[in-house]
């Protein structure tokens, strides 16, 4: 339809809502719902009386009467024209994760209580974009339809059985699915309809095998020490027993890879080494007797509850650099939650800003 130029006379203008339902008799055999139509028309009219009598007439045939301008002597239709809802998307950065086990994620988006304010630092662009990050444990599921996308084989690696492959040993008790939850909580991927989403859900995930056979320090220095220009952060919830008394951690080796990666790694800006502070609370342990959480070149990483309060297995002790949310419920499975799961995630919000 070509422009069409409106002069400064009298005009009518009605916008007519035309609702053919199931109380139209007509209708009733075409249609099994309701279908609305939009219509804007320009009438022309002579003066006198018209707003009355044209509200009057148009009424009994659905118009409503908007408004008028004075100054014309004829009275036509001039032009109509057939009013089509478009879709129109808001152009922001930031879209609320649409999986659907989103809303159970407390510790990401909260209403009612604290979270960790994900969805602010989503909004501001840190969605781990450009980081790369391995998690040293059990293994990890690759083919994981939450991962897929995310997963880094540059960032893998399988120590206990020395091959390229990650993927976890399952077992009947199913006690090798740590490394892939803790993976799940960095970087699930966002909006694909599956499960949940990660704290950081654009970063690249990886996972090295290593927790699953028998632990010595060469087994360490060679996970710590993976790809160290590539990965950016090393994501361990594990250490020494949490019994109280236990008085341990790395050795030469490993203490060795945490220097150079510290020194060398991440293109000289250092390797980030995450850890989880420790369970041993019901024991009265301290992971300042904790060689890994206590070293120099780890940022050690402790918990608190949904509510704020202590966890029933936190440890307390001076090298605890931050704390946030994990678990607490006493009816929990220990084995499957670790403090600092969920804690230590929180430095990969910082993106590729860091």
């Amino acid at each position: 339809m070509g422009q069409v130029l409106i002069s400064k006379q009298q005009w009518q203008l009605f916008v007519s809502k035309i609702v053919f339902s199931f109380s139209h008799a007509k209708m009733k055999k075409t249609l099994k719902g309701s279908v609305i139509l939009y219509w804007f028309y320009c009438i022309e009219c002579d003066k006198g009386g018209m707003p009355s009598l044209a509200c009057q007439i148009l009424f009994l045939h659905g118009f409503v009467y908007v408004n008028s301008f004075q100054g014309h002597q004829r009275h036509t239709v001039t032009w109509a024209e057939q009013q089509v809802v478009k879709q129109r998307k808001k152009r922001d950065v930031f879209e609320e994760p649409l999986d659907p086990k989103f809303r159970d994620q407390w510790y990401l988006y909260n209403s009612n209580h604290h979270d960790l304010n994900a969805k602010a630092a989503w909004q501001l662009g840190y969605t781990g974009k450009g980081v790369v990050v391995s998690i040293l444990d059990d293994g990890i599921e690759k083919n994981h339809p939450d991962l897929m996308q995310n997963y880094d084989p540059d960032a893998s690696y399988d120590v206990n059985d020395g091959d390229p492959d990650p993927q976890p040993r399952y077992t009947q008790l199913n006690d090798n699915r740590h490394g892939t939850r803790c993976a799940g909580e960095v970087a699930a991927v966002a909006s694909n309809g599956i499960c949940g989403v990660g704290v950081a859900y654009n970063a690249k995930i990886g996972g090295v095998r290593m927790l699953d056979g028998e632990v010595t320090d060469m087994v360490e220095a060679q996970s710590l020490s993976l790809n160290p220009q590539h990965i950016d952060v090393y994501s361990a919830s594990w250490g020494p027993e949490d019994d109280g008394k236990t008085v341990d951690g790395p050795a030469k080796l490993a203490k060795e890879a945490f220097m150079r990666g510290v020194t060398e790694g991440r293109g000289g800006l250092g390797s980030i080494f995450v850890w989880a502070s420790g369970n041993g609370g019901r024991e009265k342990d301290s992971c300042n007797c904790d060689g890994y959480t206590n070293s120099i070149y780890t940022l050690s990483i402790s918990s608190s509850t949904q509510n704020g309060n202590v966890p029933w297995y936190s440890e307390a002790c001076s090298s605890t650099l931050a704390t946030t949310y994990s678990s607490g419920n006493l009816n929990e499975n220990l084995r499957s939650r670790k403090p600092g799961e969920l804690n230590k995630l929180m430095i990969l919000m910082v993106g590729d800003k860091f």
